[in-house]
């Protein structure tokens, strides 16, 4: 049972979280044609956003990676990231906005400025570790 809603603010989900993927053969047209509705757009560019960071910042399951975008009122694509250490200690988090048609521009930059504001340290720790 649902007991409580956590908005982005409160906890950054995992990178695509929420967000289905359906694989097909690239030469099926009548399945692309099925499922063609059910594509939105909205949704692929801001995974495409994420898994630029995640991309980016090498990040795979087992790493303390989160990544959260959204379509602004705007059009404009808001990317939040978040690296942190295996226990919780040290957390770094990046924001940037920009337009959604570069989306995985804009992953990777956050990126960039994740690793820039420590998110190094943290994930060469843990690749160390591990």
């Amino acid at each position: 049972r649902i007991r409580m809603r956590l908005p982005a603010a409160t906890s950054l989900p995992a990178v695509g979280q929420g967000a289905i993927g359906v694989e097909i053969r690239t030469d099926d047209a009548p399945l692309q044609a099925l499922l063609a509705p059910l594509d939105d757009a909205d949704c692929a560019d801001c995974v495409r956003a994420e898994r630029a960071m995640n991309a980016a910042l090498q990040g795979g399951c087992q790493v303390p990676i989160a990544g959260h975008a959204t379509i602004e009122v705007d059009g404009s694509l808001w990317l939040r990231g978040l690296v942190g250490s295996d226990d919780g200690r040290h957390i770094v988090r990046a924001e940037m906005r920009g337009a959604r048609a570069d989306a995985e521009r804009l992953g990777t930059e956050l990126a960039k400025r994740l690793l820039a504001a420590g998110a190094d340290a943290i994930l060469h720790a843990l690749w160390t570790s591990a």
